[in-house]
């Protein structure tokens, strides 16, 4: 029997998100000005970054986000 699969890993889109705001961390702290990072994502990796561009914590400072080819998880 197959199992249904939630298409939304909340947790795991979550853990990414995180994981993202810490690489952001350590550019910065590495002297990269802030205006200069823009995080974008393919795919799956839209997904992440569209949901970093509306939860993360440095999604003010940086200087862009650029999505394609994806969608926006746990929207519903």
């Amino acid at each position: 029997m197959l199992r249904e699969v939630d298409p939304d890993d909340e947790e795991g889109t979550m853990w990414a998100v995180d994981y993202v705001d810490k690489l952001v961390e350590e550019e910065v702290a590495s002297g990269v000005d802030a205006k200069r990072i823009v995080v974008r994502g393919f795919s799956q990796g839209c997904a992440v970054s569209l949901v970093w561009g509306n939860t993360g914590r440095w999604r003010d400072m940086v200087g862009g986000g650029v999505c394609l080819s994806g969608y926006f998880p746990l929207s519903g």
